[in-house]
């Protein structure tokens, strides 16, 4: 992987970043306008920092961003915004200061206010495009690893090797390149095992046309995640080297996930691959959150982390605990350019419903796709099997049934219901205190009779002959285990039955809501 080529005499082998115990990880963002992203508080490139302070914190660690300004402090964004990234600012800037700005504004004089753990280092664009002899921007660098030290003789610097404009000739005659080729060798001879300098290579595979603004020298939201996507790929292995403890224990998957509750899809089980998850491809395509085969990114949109790229025979499974056996809503937030994708959702082996995903239209555009479900209570594991092209952000758990959506109006004045627990198979059902349903039309016949459903060996039976079969397992009664098998075969009921057999709400069309009033009229 070209993200994170570390240059070290020592390689990190047993180094570790000393800190004291349980104390938060100090991270100095340092350099120029990429560094600082928009100039204005209002600018829709808040750098590379807005995203890497997302992952950081989302991967359960304990830092803290710090530098001598916050400027332009973005409005629109919220994270940590303590950064020392100078607009215009060239590597000897970064020592002397800039006489026509401020002739204080100098790493020695910025390191007054704080003493950085880890440098994140990307300097040198203005010494391109003022042509700044090389061996004197070498210098310079070799310096501000000096200064860094004098402040702290443990700091562990990151050196970028630095993006690409989108002047080719600029970034050939100007040394860019130049300038990146002798960063290896620059490192390797400041490293010390105490303070180690590793490179972290952001000119691979970075496009100076797509992915930097209009003015092809800063990032635009593509190159702002693949900057934050390697800085956390360099710094993953140097926080987890800490004496902080970060990750191993406050990761999601390393616990249950709780039910009801959200669990994001990128906090599968830890176990590996063919354990915890199947991924048909190797390496994580997003670059972000976990080091194993499943594509993650994070969603700009969703200011999430999301599994991407999901492919037809991949899976994902989940430790989860139940609150209680029950009936439940569950919410998949998913994103497909295209029809077709299904996800078949299993608890312990069983299969408790299937969702279509639908198209959005791109990507990155998500919807919530709700199914209902039957839920026994306690610890199991959820399995996810995918068919199909598509992202998934999250599933989210709520209990009992939706409210009623998307209903016509009734030719009648609905009538509120009030329903008591009802308790079946050893199992209490505790349904929502009250819910509006839509008072019952005039009986209506079902066209035919209906089949059996899977599972069922006989047909329905409609217990008061007003058109309406609410004894959906024909076992003679309405009961729980009705509702419970009319939720997990809603499809298959669409599909195969008389729509006028089963559509309680009278709106033409098999849905949540008849759920609602066949619940309710237990």
């Amino acid at each position: 992987m070209l993200w994170c080529s570390i240059v070290l005499a020592m390689l990190l082998g047993g180094s570790l970043l000393v800190i004291p115990a349980e104390a938060t990880v100090k991270i100095l963002p340092l350099g120029d306008s990429i560094t600082r992203g928009g100039a204005t508080a209002d600018s829709p490139y808040p750098s590379y920092r807005y995203l890497l302070w997302n992952y950081l914190k989302t991967g359960g660690y304990d830092v803290d961003f710090v530098g001598s300004t916050t400027e332009p402090t973005f409005s629109s964004f919220s994270f940590d915004q303590d950064h020392d990234g100078h607009g215009g600012y060239t590597t000897g800037m970064e020592l002397n200061g800039d006489p026509s700005d401020d002739p204080q504004g100098k790493l020695s004089k910025w390191l007054n206010q704080y003493t950085p753990d880890i440098v994140l280092l990307h300097i040198g664009t203005n010494d391109v495009i003022h042509q700044v002899d090389l061996s004197e921007r070498l210098s310079n660098v070799g310096q501000i690893i000096d200064t860094l030290r004098a402040a702290n003789p443990n700091v562990e610097i990151l050196m970028a090797q630095i993006i690409p404009t989108s002047d080719a000739f600029r970034n050939s005659n100007s040394q860019l390149i130049a300038f990146n080729d002798a960063l290896p060798a620059l490192a390797a001879d400041k490293n010390t095992a105490q303070s180690p300098v590793i490179v972290v290579d952001m000119y691979s595979n970075y496009d100076g046309f797509k992915d930097n603004q209009y003015d092809g020298i800063h990032p635009q939201t593509s190159g702002e995640k693949k900057l934050a996507d390697r800085w956390y790929a360099a710094l993953v292995p140097l926080l987890n080297n800490s004496t902080v403890t970060p990750e191993p224990t406050t990761a999601p998957w390393n616990t249950s996930q709780q039910i009801p509750g959200s669990i994001q899809a990128c906090d599968y089980a830890p176990g590996g691959e063919g354990v915890a998850y199947y991924d048909t491809t190797p390496g994580n395509s997003g670059g972000a959150y976990r080091s194993d085969d499943v594509d993650i990114e994070y969603s700009s949109a969703e200011q999430q982390f999301v599994v991407r790229d999901i492919r037809s025979g991949e899976w994902l499974t989940y430790n989860v605990k139940i609150a209680s056996a029950g009936l439940y809503t569950v919410n998949f937030r998913v994103a497909s350019p295209n029809t077709g994708a299904t996800i078949d959702m299993e608890v312990d082996g069983s299969e408790v419903t299937t969702i279509q995903v639908p198209d959005t239209g791109s990507s990155a555009l998500y919807t919530t796709v709700q199914r209902p479900v039957y839920l026994p209570g306690g610890n199991h594991t959820v399995k996810l099997d995918f068919s199909g092209s598509f992202n998934l952000n999250y599933l989210k758990f709520t209990t009992g049934l939706p409210d009623p959506i998307g209903t016509s109006t009734p030719e009648t004045t609905a009538t509120p219901v009030t329903t008591s627990t009802t308790v079946t198979n050893n199992t209490t059902v505790s349904p929502t205190d009250s819910q509006t349903v839509p008072a019952t039309t005039a009986p209506t016949t079902a066209p035919t009779p209906p089949l059996p459903l899977p599972s069922s060996v006989d047909a329905p039976h409609d217990l008061n002959n007003d058109g309406l079969y609410e004894d959906v397992n024909g076992d003679g009664a309405l009961d729980f285990n009705d509702v419970v098998l009319f939720f997990n075969q809603m499809d298959w009921i669409a599909d195969n039955e008389p729509i006028s057999a089963f559509d309680f709400n009278h709106n033409g069309t098999i849905d949540f809501n008849d759920i609602v009033i066949l619940f309710n009229e237990m």
